[in-house]
């Protein structure tokens, strides 16, 4: 059975090499393997040189791969065993850059009904497509205008648009709202969102923003020297990220280095001796693999899991409490962020009680077992898998 009949696109074992002016290789995209369902929003995230953009540009045909293939249903995109390589405008993916890349003598509708007119379409159908999709992204009133007289979110609605009404079976999305400032970048979020909701497309979704990526995307895949470390839905990457790499990399993370101590204070919890004092963490956040009595882990702790007191308090035998002093508290509106010094070590802890705390004097840092969630101490994968389903 053929695995890509079941997906809209599959790369398998894909490969990018570039060489530098000295000589030396460096592998861009190095083994990536994923699978997009049909309908699904795919966020690609990772920090600058990760591999992300290569990874997009493969696939969209504006770089030749130097190794594996890409599908697209049962449509052979390129492979460089077999020698196919389809190019650009025959893949029937729709692809939105970081600039609006819209063309300044054309107008809005102009713009919009272009892909179909090379399609060789009738201006009736054209008229009738570009109308309704214009009227789908909320500037159906701007389609007699210039790029120049409208604002740069419009000029990205006019992009997204662009996209949509050819019906693509995926839409490639390059950081497409970094170029425009942070409330309309907020309200196009939203809309993008929407639309995706409302049409299925599929659609990959290249980012550095990563709440951009838990807000749109099904699944996240997190890449790192050019290989996907992880795949899975936002809250699993979240919250079970498998290295030290994902951990860091999303979100803020509280992370205590320590060893497993044997026994516990109550069954189903599992203690980790640490320099900042025993951690209780729940088994079911443990895996298997890491309990062994000694074995170096990694205890990860999200700043909303935590909660401080100015007194000691009295909890129940699963929770972690550890004394430590409130170095500052940073305001963000609907909460305060604390920084709160812990054995030389300084902890993020999501303050929205608004418990009046005094910097410089001690604090109990509160932690519940279930709140807790444990990695190998080494920063090694908890789970080594090659091919990911996204």
């Amino acid at each position: 059975m053929n695995a890509q009949h079941s997906t809209t696109l599959r790369v398998v074992d894909l490969q990018k090499h570039f060489r530098r002016q000295k000589g030396s290789n460096v592998a861009a995209v190095n083994g990536v393997s994923l699978d997009i369902e049909p309908g699904t929003m795919v966020a690609v995230l990772g920090p600058s040189g990760s591999g992300k953009t290569t990874l997009l540009r493969c696939i969209a045909g504006l770089e030749t791969p130097t190794g594996g293939e890409i599908w697209s249903g049962d449509l052979l995109l390129s492979s460089g065993d077999r020698g196919v390589i389809v190019p650009p405008e025959k893949r029937n993916f729709g692809m939105m850059f970081q600039t609006y890349a819209v063309w300044p003598h054309m107008t809005v509708f102009g713009n919009v009904a272009y892909p179909l007119k090379v399609r060789g379409m009738g201006k009736a159908e054209i008229q009738e497509r570009v109308t309704e999709i214009l009227r789908i992204v909320g500037i159906g009133h701007l389609r007699d205008e210039y790029p120049a007289n409208v604002s740069g979110g419009q000029q990205q609605r006019v992009a997204l648009a662009r996209c949509l009404v050819s019906d693509p079976k995926v839409i490639l999305f390059d950081e497409p709202l970094s170029n425009v400032d942070a409330k309309v970048r907020e309200e196009l979020r939203v809309e993008l969102l929407a639309m995706h909701k409302r049409l299925g497309f599929a659609g990959v979704y290249v980012t550095h923003d990563q709440e951009e990526a838990m807000v749109i995307s099904d699944r996240i895949v997190v890449m790192n020297e050019g290989k996907v470390v992880q795949a899975d839905t936002p809250q699993q990457v979240y919250r079970r990220p498998t290295t030290r790499f994902v951990a860091s990399f999303i979100g803020t993370a509280n992370m205590f280095d320590g060893r497993v101590r044997a026994g516990g204070p109550q069954p189903g919890i599992i203690t980790v001796s640490t320099k900042v004092g025993d951690i209780f963490v729940a088994s079911d956040n443990f895996p298997p693999e890491l309990r062994a009595e000694g074995t170096q882990v990694t205890v990860l702790a999200r700043p909303e899991g935590l909660s401080v007191a100015a007194e000691r308090p009295s909890t129940t035998p699963d929770a972690t409490v550890l004394q430590g002093m409130l170095r500052a508290e940073m305001f963000r509106g609907s909460h305060s962020e604390l920084l709160i010094e812990l054995g030389g070590q300084i902890v993020r802890v999501r303050n929205s009680q608004g418990h009046a705390l005094v910097e410089g004097h001690d604090v109990f840092v509160i932690a519940m077992s279930r709140s807790l969630y444990v990695l190998p101490g080494s920063g090694e994968s908890i789970v080594q898998s090659g091919e990911v389903t996204a």
